[in-house]
């Protein structure tokens, strides 16, 4: 005798009891799920057939408070890969698979089209200027990392180093699909006469608030052992922001004592570390401070014999992880200071030059290191924005390449 459900037409399911907990989910059966005590997720068959036919249904209206999520096990759903969450009270939905290709295909949906999760994706910014974000199809969140870029050294006669820029995050902006929004990336800093310019600012502006401001690290004074300029400071943190840290300060060199160390670039939970002084003995190997909270480290001082400081490390986008290593002075001798390291996989910066010239800051946001005489070469790190969305995705700790 043939089993009666060869009988069945295409697409009947046979219905089984409430589900109140997680459990996998047959061909050819319908589930009432019942969230009114918890968050349920239904996992679809290992293997799947086209034609084969699945029903969910909101036993209680239940789901907009406690979401019934589908785990896809290793399947696609409409082509994606990431699994659906169902959080509208009454939906119910009937789901028949296709192909490897698109996998389950929502065929009836009594509410709304599917609602699943937000597909992740990242927009990144990491050349100078304005640019306009347009905000995705279906993509009401967003979250934002911004670094100000680094700042220039002097040139002349001890040319002080530039500050690292700032990094500042904000998550969850709230945004609506095809509007606009403004990223702006700073510019690594340059020169104006014999001193070095600030870098350039970072941030993001969206419905006239700006958010994640991470200004770029200052430029240091040219010609200090005739004029005792300054160093560069550290970039600041600004705007509408839910954390971040401040770039580290360039360092300062007394009187011709050895290039000074650039700053590094901040960090996701902390500052970048501090350039090395060139002391008034100019035989101390001073060396640069390690950033905190992911953020770069600090160049080390150039010989005293006009060698250049070591430049800033930079600092990474795609989330905090480890503080970048300050770099190693030298004393009287002709080699250059060494660079700081990168925090949060940013660049190193690189080694200062046994002729002159201080070393560049590590992308992004790593400051420039210190010259002495007319050394002119190498420059800071830029700035650099990035922009995230998608479920559970956020700065510092959720933020990685998808």
């Amino acid at each position: 005798m043939s089993n009666i459900k060869d009988f069945f037409p295409p697409g009947f399911v046979e219905w089984q009891s409430p589900v109140t907990s997680s459990a996998t989910m047959e061909a050819g059966k319908g589930y009432p799920v019942d969230t009114s005590s918890g968050a349920v997720t239904m996992t679809l068959p290992a293997s799947a057939s086209l034609g084969d036919t699945i029903e969910l249904n909101d036993y209680k209206r239940t789901w907009g408070s406690n979401n019934c999520t589908v785990n896809l096990n290793g399947h696609k759903m409409q082509g994606y890969s990431f699994n659906p969450d169902f959080d509208v009270s009454g939906t119910a939905v009937t789901l028949v698979y296709a192909d490897s290709t698109q996998g389950w295909m929502v065929q009836q949906d009594e509410d709304s089209p599917l609602r699943s999760s937000t597909p992740p994706g990242n927009q990144e910014y990491t050349s100078s200027g304005s640019f306009t974000f347009t905000v995705p199809t279906n993509i009401t969140n967003v979250c934002v990392v911004c670094v100000g870029a680094g700042g220039k050294s002097g040139i002349g006669n001890s040319g002080q180093a530039g500050g690292g820029g700032a990094l500042a995050w904000k998550n969850n902006i709230t945004v609506t699909p095809g509007s606009t929004g403004t990223v702006t990336v700073g510019a690594a800093g340059n020169h104006s006469g014999n001193n070095g310019q600030s870098g350039g600012l970072s941030k993001f502006a969206y419905g006239g608030v700006d958010y994640a401001i991470a200004n770029g690290g200052g430029g240091g004074n040219g010609n200090a052992a005739d004029s005792a300029g300054n160093a560069g400071g550290g970039g600041s943190v600004g705007g509408n922001h839910d954390g971040g840290g401040a770039g580290g300060s360039g360092g300062q060199d007394a009187q011709n004592y050895g290039g000074p160390g650039g700053g590094g670039a901040g960090g996701y939970s902390g500052a970048g570390g501090n350039g090395a002084n060139s002391q008034t003995n100019g035989t101390n190997a001073t060396s640069g401070q390690s950033g905190s909270g992911g953020g770069g480290g600090g160049g080390g001082k150039g010989g005293q014999t006009e060698s250049g400081g070591g430049g800033g490390g930079g600092v990474g986008i795609y989330g905090q992880g480890n503080n970048g290593n300050g770099g190693g002075g030298q004393g009287q001798n002709k080699i250059g200071g060494t660079a700081g390291n990168g925090g949060s996989n940013g660049n190193n910066g690189s080694n200062g030059a046994n002729d002159l010239h201080g070393g560049s800051g590590g992308t992004f946001g790593g400051g420039h290191g210190g010259t002495q005489s007319n050394g002119s070469s190498g420059g800071p790190g830029g700035g650099a924005v990035r922009i995230i969305w998608g479920e559970g995705r956020s700065f510092p700790n959720n933020a990685g390449l998808v």
